[in-house]
């Protein structure tokens, strides 16, 4: 088991579409708003139906995405993941101090993410760990696409 981390772009609320078998259509998601992170996802109603177009998506085990998160942070100025956690904003914040295992990141935070990883675009390449710098590139191409009207979804 692990995270998977998915890039939305364009969704837009819809009445809930399900087949024959009362599943959701293939085109149709429903997003978990983590009530944990407030302020995350405001752009979302939780458990709505939404049709998407699908972005990125990267999968990490839980203890590597933890590893990168933290080296995030200290790219970012933190002494850690932790000392994150205690602040109230900052860069990364939104993502760094979130869910591990499920939620929803809404368009508007998405925006305020991408920003924060073109702006340390330069550092992160420098970083000597590749699995990191590879990371980076992931998730910032998955929060540009999301700032395009979409969401990320932890899951």
């Amino acid at each position: 088991m692990g995270l998977d981390i998915i890039a939305f772009r364009n969704i837009k609320k819809v009445d809930c579409i399900f087949n024959e078998d009362r599943e959701l259509k293939n085109d149709v998601v429903r997003f978990y708003v983590n009530e944990h992170f407030t302020g995350r996802a405001d752009d979302i109603e939780n458990e709505a139906c939404y049709k998407y177009q699908l972005g990125t998506s990267s999968s990490y085990g839980y203890s590597g995405y933890n590893y990168l998160r933290n080296e995030l942070a200290k790219l970012a100025g933190y002494q850690d993941a932790q000392d994150c956690w205690t602040k109230s904003s900052g860069p990364f914040w939104e993502l760094i101090n979130f869910s591990d295992c499920e939620g929803v990141i809404g368009a508007s935070v998405s925006k305020k993410l991408s920003k924060d990883f073109c702006d340390f675009a330069d550092k992160a390449a420098q970083h000597e760990d590749e699995r990191f710098v590879h990371f980076y590139k992931k998730l910032k191409t998955i929060f540009e696409e999301a700032a395009d009207e979409g969401a990320v979804m932890f899951t």
